[in-house]
């Protein structure tokens, strides 16, 4: 069984944001955006983002990702990390209203 698209995305950020070697480009863009459209099918994704621009974006992040690693060689690589999945997976998620606690 192949991975959900969801987790192949967060598979290829990880990846890119730790392999200086691999240049973000328009085929990580297209991948991106492959990956993405899977993902707003299948619920992981809010589907009022647009595919391209998404995509786009995503792989903007990891270059400002690694801008970030070299601007600040002191932050643990796996703090700088865990941050980048987390404002991606605020950023992409759909708004779930009924997974919202009720106000008191």
């Amino acid at each position: 069984m192949s991975e959900e698209p969801w987790d192949q995305i967060l598979d290829m950020l990880d990846h890119l944001a730790n392999t200086a070697a691999t240049t973000p480009n328009l085929d990580v863009e297209a991948t991106f955006a492959r990956l993405i459209s899977e993902a707003i099918v299948e619920g992981f994704v809010d589907p009022e983002l647009h595919v391209d621009d998404t995509a786009r974006w995503l792989t903007a992040m990891l270059a400002a990702h690694r801008a970030a690693r070299e601007a600040h060689p002191e932050v643990p690589s796996d703090d700088d990390g865990a941050v980048l999945r987390l404002i991606v997976t605020r950023w992409l998620h759909p708004h779930r209203l009924d997974q919202r606690e009720p106000r008191t």
